[in-house]
Parts: structure tokens; sequence; C-alpha cells
């Protein structure tokens, strides 16, 4: 992606000067023993560049989508329950009558998730967030959903 080395160097000499990288929301992660490698990298560096990008979805944008999600189920007084969250992934218990209206309101979710994450974090996102939708009786026999095909 352009502007990723760039990006990855602010992240290395931000923790060198200063011993922290802060999200967009604001969490801190210290690096106060974070030293200078021969050739130019950093102790730590993989954790210095993916804390930011996995914490980041992990703990804010997921349970935004988590929560917009919840009042769209609610809106609509569907019975399909929100259980859990794995990574960057929501797990619903969905039931059979109400599939395309959870999967459109997940997918409403996370993928209008741009103006809340303004709001909240005064940070816009370089990237469009990525949607995928895998459904199935239990997380090892499932499959893809192929969200074009949505009606």
């Amino acid at each position: 992606y352009k502007g990723l080395k760039e990006w990855h160097t602010e992240l290395v000499d931000g923790v060198m000067s200063e011993g922290i990288i802060r999200t967009p929301s604001g969490r801190e992660f210290a690096f106060p023993h974070a030293e200078r490698l021969h050739g130019g990298r950093i102790s730590n560096q993989t954790a210095v560049v993916n804390y930011p990008v996995q914490s980041f979805a992990t703990a804010d944008i997921v349970p935004l989508s988590c929560i917009r999600a919840l009042r769209k189920f609610k809106e609509l007084e569907l019975e399909s329950k929100i259980i859990l969250t794995v990574h960057d992934s929501i797990v619903v218990d969905c039931h059979p009558s109400e599939f395309n209206s959870v999967i459109k309101s997940l997918v409403w979710a996370m993928s209008e998730i741009e103006a809340e994450m303004i709001q909240r974090f005064d940070y816009k996102p370089l990237l469009p967030l990525d949607v995928e939708v895998n459904y199935g009786p239990n997380w090892l026999n499932n499959e893809e959903l192929a969200l074009d095909q949505m009606a």
C-alpha cells in the first residue's frame, strides 16, 4: 500500500523519540526499552508496526460495529443475538427467518462506520474497510457469502 513504509517509519521514529505509540482512539502502547539495531530496525519492530493496526481493529472498530449492529437488530426487532467477537470477526446466533436482515445489518454496521470513527476519534480511515460474511451451523463448517449477490 502506498505510504505504508512511511507510516512504519513514523511509528518507529515515534517509539525511539517518545517510547510510545498512540492509536486514533488514544490507546497507548509503551516501548520504553526499544533500541536501534544494526541495519536500522529497532527491537520489537514487528510489535511496533502491528499493535496500532490490530488494536484499532480489534478493540475499537469491531466493538463499534457490534454496537451499531445491536442497535439495528433492536430497531428491526430481530431475535438473533451477537454472541462474541473473534479478532476482527463478529459471531451471531442467527434465527433462520432473519438471515437476510442479519447480513444486511452487519454489513451496514461494518461498512458504514466511517462517520462514527470521525465523530468519536476524529479519524478518517485512509483505506476502505472490507467486509466479508461467512455463515454455517458452526465455526468449522461455514462458507463465504457472496455479498454482491444479496438481494
